[in-house]
């Protein structure tokens, strides 16, 4: 019986698909945003639901993210064209949740996810400018990054080169955007130091796995010098003392 129903289910999935896409654009077309950015989004869910559906049905296998990554793509098409934030709330859900699914379910990491939200949900964020974008997404950034430094091969001391490259990079990045990715880098670096001094004075040195030294050494130093040249072309290296010793492992 439930084999029977799952065709049924699907093309009540598309139809619903279809009435959300055809009654979004109505109502916007009428002027009434709000009604058409709620029908907008039951579509995008919708579609979502579809991909999963299809799968379970036909017996699709996939062991990685790749049915969020076909999801995410209509959420920022449209999040581009149409703005809104629940367009934007919608298409952050897709990309972290895909990305911590396919992490707890089959331990894969997905780069094209991180693509998609650092520089999709980034590009957005910093052309808007609108405050509440650029607090929201930094926590969902981390949050993936620190997906990555679970699939790693050494271990997760990686994470303070990747929190030492984030912070490198808001130097770059206009004042709202920039400044709350380096309070969160720096918040992250703080927390990861605390745990790796508990971690190193509690545990024996050979049962813990370090990163190859060189190539280790070689990106930290790297990202150290981009920093303090970006502070030495602003002349604020001197601030760089109080928050830059939080990245030094």
């Amino acid at each position: 019986m439930e084999r029977h129903n799952s065709p049924f289910r699907l093309i009540l999935l598309i139809a619903v698909l279809c009435t959300s896409y055809g009654l979004g654009h109505t109502f916007l077309q009428k002027g009434k945003e709000a009604l058409g950015h709620s029908c907008i989004g039951l579509g995008i869910a919708s579609f979502g639901a579809s991909l999963i559906l299809l799968g379970q049905t036909y017996h699709f296998v996939s062991y990685d993210a790749r049915t969020f990554i076909i999801w995410s793509v209509p959420a920022l098409i449209y999040l581009y064209f149409l703005n809104g934030r629940l367009l934007l709330f919608l298409t952050f859900a897709i990309l972290t949740g895909g990305q911590i699914y396919a992490q707890t379910e089959f331990s894969s990491y997905s780069y094209v996810l991180l693509i998609l939200f650092g520089l999709g949900l980034g590009w957005f964020a910093l052309n808007e400018k609108n405050r509440l974008y650029t607090r929201f997404l930094p926590p969902g950034l981390f949050c993936i990054l620190f997906s990555l430094a679970g699939t790693l091969d050494e271990n997760w001391l990686w994470l303070i080169v990747i929190l030492l490259g984030v912070y490198s990079l808001s130097e770059w990045l206009e004042q709202g955007l920039g400044s709350s990715l380096k309070f969160f880098a720096s918040a992250a670096a703080f927390g990861i130091n605390l745990v790796l001094y508990f971690t190193l004075t509690n545990t024996p040195s050979d049962t813990f796995d370090y990163p190859e030294p060189l190539w280790f050494l070689l990106i930290f130093i790297l990202l150290a010098a981009f920093l303090i040249y970006s502070r030495m072309k602003k002349g604020t290296l001197p601030a760089l003392l109080k928050s830059g010793i939080l990245f030094i492992p």
